[in-house]
């Protein structure tokens, strides 16, 4: 049986195992490591003595990086990790599946406008996508903008002559209670997060939550971990 690993904190909702399970179409061995403090994560060797990959996310995607090489773009942020021969690689398909899907977006809209919620990982990795894409943004962080949850979006941005998609990079602990446009696309990296779902659908032209790319970054781990 097929054994892998899913190391972050506060991570009891995921649902990585069944959307794995799915995608191999068989039973696996499925870890998730909760750890509440840098201390508690095991050591690479640990984890791949007893697995055959790692997935990782927030807030441990930069722990890694000294024990690891990277292959593809080096974002400094990984979250997907093998072992071959002594060498332990790693990638971020975080990137691949988002570029996926604003290469969708692109198919669609003849050009597109983002408003990146958030400056952690997640949103460094979309601004890199999308300078390397010549796709215009801005950002919109706790650290920058007072009352940053009830942000009025129509009226800090104007009129843009785009489709303008929210990209909500925060984690669960983050509610959007703020001004948007029932022209705007909201696109949540959290799944199933109830209290935007429930809110949001009637107050934009759609809302897409995370799962759709949380398959197709298990769907390029599968394929980095040669399974």
């Amino acid at each position: 049986m097929i054994s892998l690993a899913l190391l972050g904190k506060k991570i009891s909702h995921s649902k990585s195992a069944e959307i794995y399970e799915e995608l191999l179409a068989e039973e696996i061995d499925y870890k998730i490591y909760d750890c509440a403090l840098p201390s508690d994560i095991p050591s690479l060797d640990y984890f791949f003595k007893n697995h055959k990959g790692l997935s990782i996310t927030s807030p441990y995607k930069k722990f890694f990086l000294d024990k690891v090489e990277i292959s593809g773009v080096d974002l400094k942020a990984i979250n997907c990790i093998k072992k071959s021969g002594n060498t332990y690689l790693a990638t971020n398909t975080d990137y691949l599946a988002i570029e996926e899907i604003i290469e969708g977006f692109s198919r669609r809209y003849k050009e597109l406008f983002f408003v990146i919620l958030g400056d952690g990982v997640m949103s460094e990795i979309t601004q890199k996508l999308l300078q390397i894409k010549n796709i215009r943004f801005v950002v919109f962080s706790r650290k920058q903008d007072p009352d940053f949850k009830n942000l009025d979006i129509p009226a800090k941005i104007g009129t843009i002559n785009a489709q303008v998609i929210i990209v909500n990079s925060c984690s669960r602990g983050f509610q959007f209670c703020g001004a948007l446009s029932k022209n705007y696309l909201f696109w949540d990296y959290n799944y199933s997060f109830l209290p935007h779902s429930e809110r949001l659908q009637s107050k934009v032209l759609s809302y897409m939550d995370g799962l759709s790319m949380l398959k197709l970054q298990a769907k390029y781990a599968i394929n980095f971990w040669d399974l």
